[in-house]
């Protein structure tokens, strides 16, 4: 199975910037 570089990278910085503000909420809190 060839794996599309665009698409990984695209779906990599879609998932990860909503986890550092997930996270950035998290470390406020503590």
């Amino acid at each position: 199975m060839k794996v599309d570089v665009d698409y990984v990278e695209n779906a990599f910085q879609d998932n990860l910037y909503p986890r550092l503000k997930s996270v950035g909420k998290y470390i406020k809190k503590m």
